[in-house]
């Protein structure tokens, strides 16, 4: 039998565990809106909304690269609404990595890991 897929392996919590948890945690209310770019060789941004309050929404924003083989750069937010925090996952950190907004645009680690952008819609 196969031992490496799974979130835990000989009952011990694996990577992949904290990342799942991060991201349930985060987005649990939230549902899948749209994918705006998913363009090989850039970073990957999805749109999720708040179940009970659709004017709040979560922009998904990540390299699909092997983790390390990134570029840590700024990324254009590029949301119809007013960007209000960031966090990026860490598997090193047990408490979440704040993400810098500025001028519409959002810092990527060069891990790879995800960066979350809580924003709200415009009217």
């Amino acid at each position: 039998l196969h031992a490496s897929s799974g979130l835990t392996r000989n009952f011990v919590k694996k990577p992949s565990f904290f990342a799942l948890q991060w991201l349930r945690e985060r987005l649990g209310n939230y549902r899948f809106v749209r994918a705006i770019d998913r363009r090989p060789g850039k970073p990957w941004r999805f749109e999720f909304a708040d179940v009970a309050d659709p004017s709040k929404r979560v922009l998904a924003i990540w390299d699909p690269v092997k983790v390390g083989t990134a570029e840590a750069r700024q990324v254009e937010v590029g949301v119809p609404g007013r960007p209000i925090r960031a966090e990026r996952l860490s598997l090193e950190a047990e408490t979440p990595v704040p993400g810098e907004i500025g001028h519409g645009t959002v810092g990527l680690g060069a891990r790879g890991y995800p960066v979350l952008v809580w924003f709200e819609l415009e009217d």
